[in-house]
């Protein structure tokens, strides 16, 4: 993740996870779990390895 000046002020700001999340996401940051979905559909990965191996990051 790239701290941003958005990112920035909120972190200053004592924001929460969820909300520093979106904005994240939102300034185009990727989850592990969506670059594991990614590989999934992609042949490299299966979905019960993604829920697995994703499971505690949700």
């Amino acid at each position: 993740m790239t701290v941003t000046d958005q990112i920035r002020k909120l972190v200053i700001l004592h924001a929460n996870a969820s909300d520093l999340a979106k904005v994240a996401i939102g300034e185009g940051m990727r989850t592990l779990r969506m670059v594991a979905l990614e590989r999934a559909r992609a042949g490299i990965s299966t979905l019960e390895q993604v829920l697995v191996l994703t499971a505690a990051a949700n």
